[in-house]
């Protein structure tokens, strides 16, 4: 795919060990998170399942600032919980709590949050300039392994003895995961230009895609507690993308405040050197002509 699009290979030309590992590291987790959250599936029906997941978004805030990528503000740990209850409202139902089931599940959200975090670290703070293609593409290799080996242990025998039986679901089988190669692409894509918890909050919309979708095609019917929790999750994101609207515009003004101090430092400077004078400790200037044009010159934001 990158030769096809002709994008360079920045992680192989770099040749970083520790990135490498990193990257193995990502990959595993991805495929571990997906082994296990299958498998509890064997022993937990999906509305607990669903609530569970509720706490990937708490997971994900803690185990970043753990791993320094979130930092700790109680506003912000507010809004995340609000959006988890607002799952876990939605979810509820007729939920039946298995031991095994419980610790495959809660290994499956702890590792995908950490695959999470660890990706936005490469993709943010690396030193290699790298893309979300390329890092998916080396990624992929060590997810497959993760899947294929416990497969080829667990099911092997039983995927062989009934081919005829799934061949002709391979179609189907490859087109989806073409899709799923799609969808971490975006993810890959929204985690580098936003943060990993961003992005495990706005599955909140994937949720309410999924129904709506479900209502029109399968004539699903969703329960009056399902619309108030999704409504609330939504009310929680909104509440959340807002806090991180006002930082950003913040930080904004923040950079342009210094940029503009800067540039009247600057220009200060350009008008002594040409002058040929010299500042005295009261800020006064020495050198025909340059006080007036210096008096002109008001930094800190205030107007000429």
């Amino acid at each position: 795919m990158m030769k096809v699009l002709d994008v360079p290979d920045t992680i192989k030309q770099h040749g970083s060990r520790t990135l490498n590992l990193q990257l193995a590291a990502i990959g595993v987790l991805f495929g571990s998170a997906l082994v296990l959250g299958n498998a509890s599936f064997i022993f937990l029906s999906v509305p607990t399942v669903q609530m569970l997941k509720a706490g990937g978004p708490a997971t994900i805030y803690v185990l970043g600032i753990a791993l320094g990528t979130e930092s700790a503000q109680l506003l912000q740990a507010l809004r995340v919980l609000v959006v988890c209850f607002g799952v876990g409202i939605a979810s509820y139902g007729d939920v039946t709590l298995n031991l095994a089931g419980l610790v495959l599940q809660l290994g499956s959200i702890v590792t995908d949050a950490l695959r999470c975090c660890f990706l936005q670290r490469v993709l943010q703070h690396s030193q290699v300039d790298t893309t979300p293609l390329v890092t998916l593409a080396h990624v992929a290799p060590y997810s497959a392994a993760a899947l294929v080996l416990p497969m080829a242990v667990v099911e092997g025998r039983r995927l062989v003895q009934t081919f005829d039986d799934w061949q002709p679901a391979i179609p189907a089988v490859l087109l989806s995961g073409l899709l799923a190669a799609c969808l971490n692409f975006v993810v890959f894509k929204l985690i580098q230009l936003t943060s990993a918890l961003t992005t495990s909050l706005s599955g909140v919309i994937k949720e309410w895609v999924c129904i709506l979708v479900a209502m029109y095609v399968y004539g699903t019917v969703v329960t009056y507690m399902q619309w108030v929790g999704y409504s609330i999750a939504i009310a929680g994101l909104l509440w959340y993308q807002s806090g991180k609207l006002a930082a950003a515009a913040a930080a904004a003004g923040a950079k342009s405040a210094d940029a503009a101090a800067g540039s009247c430092s600057e220009e200060k400077a350009r008008l002594i050197s040409s002058s040929g004078g010299s500042t005295s400790e009261g800020g006064s200037v020495s050198g025909s002509g340059s006080s007036s044009e210096l008096k002109d010159i008001e930094c800190g934001g205030k107007g000429s």
